[in-house]
């Protein structure tokens, strides 16, 4: 039961705000169970450079009993963050003056930096995040953000991914932390159009001393949806899951499920990425005759690379019909090979079933059902 749970929670982490109540579904309850459309949010011109509604200077702290908040970036907009699953904050230890770097990836304000909003920039910070490099930003004004990392920009970024790492075989120093990303991307018509892939070396160096080693669009002519959840598997190993896509008349995600995975060479200082495996869950369709999931990946591993897991919402056959419900292919062999998808049961957990109700819902008391 421990290994159990511990899968739902990692899975549920990623993919929080979709859960839905354990209960028959009805026609009234159609719209609790369709897909929140995020195109007309997400499918944003590229010329949208909205001016960002927040003014608080670098170095600002808002205190509270539990939190301290600090400015370290800027974005023209919230299109950086509205994506629950993608990595914009990554850790590396061992690495600084207080043992862990931090890094965070983010889409420039071009109020500021006078490029793009498509334009992607990290901030970090070498001390476990006591102190930022930012850039040229500071309280007075200024382009926060070192980069740009996607220089030739033939296509605007939307919510970008990270993942920092050291260089393997290296000392494992400030010199030799490296980052990789990956961020969605659209065509002229604001249309999805894959992803772009990036690897920059001497992250930790700041402004100036940074070095994109490459900027890649394989995935592009709509065969790919989001980029979702990077993740370094082993040392120079890197993961990350996507979609495949119905292409630009609908817009959205179509019902594969794609793990794409990049090795880096220390010597070109470059990741090669290929498709590692595109699996089909078996969706249940006896609600509308269309499979059912929430537009959301989350890939992870075990601390030695041997155990992985894909994780998606979603109705499968043989699962709590009608009813989103965590759900997850699991892969024993370091990522070679995956099995089927499984559904979890929610409801054969009355505590924790009760306390998401209970965070999520509110009773009618009359009827008995639950209202988001």
């Amino acid at each position: 039961m421990k290994k159990v749970l511990t899968i739902f929670i990692v899975m549920l982490t990623a993919s929080f705000g979709f859960g839905q109540s354990i209960k028959t579904m009805k026609d009234s309850d159609v719209k609790e169970y369709t897909p929140i459309d995020y195109s007309s949010l997400e499918a944003i011109p590229s010329t949208s450079n909205a001016t960002p509604t927040s003014s608080l200077p670098l170095g600002t702290t808002i205190s509270s009993e539990t939190v301290t908040a600090v400015k370290i970036g800027e974005a023209s907009n919230v299109y950086t963050f509205l994506s629950v699953v993608t990595n914009k904050v990554s850790v590396a230890h061992g690495i600084g003056t207080d043992s862990s770097a931090v890094g965070f990836i983010y889409r420039e304000n071009v109020n500021q930096c006078a490029l793009s909003s498509g334009i992607l920039r990290y901030s970090v910070s070498l001390d476990n995040g006591q102190t930022w490099n930012t850039g040229s930003g500071s309280p007075t004004g200024g382009c926060y953000g070192i980069g740009p990392l996607n220089p030739t920009f033939p296509q605007p970024a939307r919510y970008p991914n990270m993942a920092l790492f050291t260089t393997p075989g290296s000392a494992g120093g400030v010199d030799d932390l490296n980052l990789v990303y990956a961020a969605p991307v659209l065509d002229a018509a604001s249309n999805w159009d894959g992803n772009v892939l990036g690897t920059v070396t001497n992250v930790g160096g700041g402004l100036g001393t940074f070095s994109v080693s490459e900027e890649l669009y394989p995935f592009s002519s709509g065969n790919q949806y989001f980029s979702y959840s990077i993740t370094e598997r082993v040392p120079g190993e890197f993961w990350y899951a996507s979609f495949s896509y119905l292409g630009t008349t609908a817009n959205v995600a179509d019902d594969d499920v794609i793990l794409n995975k990049g090795i880096y060479d220390p010597v070109t200082q470059e990741i090669t990425w290929s498709v590692a495996a595109t699996l089909t869950p078996n969706y249940e369709l006896s609600f509308d005759g269309t499979f059912q999931h929430t537009s959301r990946l989350s890939v992870a591993f075990s601390p030695d690379g041997t155990t992985g897991y894909v994780g998606i919402i979603a109705d499968l056959v043989g699962g709590v019909d009608t009813t989103w419900s965590p759900c997850w292919s699991a892969s024993t062999d370091g990522g070679n090979t995956w099995g089927s998808f499984e559904e979890f049961d929610m409801s054969q957990y009355s505590q924790l079933t009760d306390s998401l109700q209970s965070f999520y819902f509110s009773i009618d008391t009359t009827t008995g059902d639950t209202v988001p």
